[in-house]
């Protein structure tokens, strides 16, 4: 009797834990947000503060790409600036998806696409085994990389079926992060010092914007035949490619 009622006692605490834990993971990035906003529309006034987030929810597309909508001449916000923003969003999302994933899968349509998403981390984690023996790594590596398939999503995902920990994941994803933001801040801050006589070009924006938009859709194409390539031989060599449980 004493032995269950300990474990009931255990599963309680573990539960109220469990439920601390992801108000944290709630909490924290919506709380950081709105303190921006907050301050934003203080000392800057609320057109601002509708521009970044406008800029935040195009983020949510873009990705990492969107630092070089500072290039533009009637930008908002500078590149370094947008850089920032960028950098915030991708910590946010990695620090609610490490609370919330397991309890995405059960949305109707997003979970669709995350069960899909995973099934693609099991296959390139079958096709690249050093990515279990470096978890960490590729993890930033995941987080880091602008191109069409990586980012913080996946790389969170990725850190999860790794088995890693929270704080662990987090801390990968902070730093891949930063090392990819710092890396496009730089290099669209070049450009733009190359550019700069030209810029205000109608036909140099252009060129500029259809050549990153290229650019995304070259590296999707070949990551999504890169990842068929590997589903096939893995699936030959160990059936990675049969559909995955959605628990964590």
């Amino acid at each position: 009797m004493e032995s269950s009622q300990a474990n009931e006692s255990d599963s309680t605490g573990s539960s109220v834990l469990e439920t601390e834990n992801r108000l944290i993971g709630l909490l924290v990035p919506l709380g950081a947000g709105l303190g921006i906003l907050t301050f934003l529309a203080v000392f800057s006034g609320w057109p601002l503060v509708f521009k970044v987030s406008r800029l935040a929810l195009i983020f949510l597309v873009a990705g990492k790409l969107l630092i070089f909508v500072g290039l533009h001449p009637r930008a908002t916000l500078s590149i370094v600036e947008i850089g920032i923003l960028v950098s915030f969003m991708e910590i946010s999302i990695a620090v609610f998806l490490s609370y919330y994933l397991d309890l995405l899968y059960k949305l109707p349509w997003l979970g669709g696409k995350i069960r899909k998403c995973r099934e693609q981390c099991q296959v390139l984690l079958v096709a690249q085994p050093w990515m279990r023996k470096y978890a960490i790594t590729g993890v930033i590596l995941f987080v880091t990389c602008p191109v069409s398939g990586t980012g913080v999503f996946p790389g969170t995902m990725l850190g999860q079926i790794l088995g890693l920990r929270r704080k662990t994941i987090i801390t990968a994803a902070v730093i891949g992060s930063l090392i990819g933001t710092m890396t496009l801040v730089l290099g669209a801050s070049l450009l733009g010092a190359i550019l700069e006589e030209w810029i205000r070009n109608p036909m140099v924006q252009g060129t500029v914007f259809l050549s990153l938009l290229a650019f995304a859709m070259v590296t999707s194409f070949y990551f999504q035949r890169a990842l068929k390539k590997c589903s096939v031989t893995s699936s030959k060599e160990e059936g990675a490619c049969r559909p995955v449980s959605s628990d964590l």
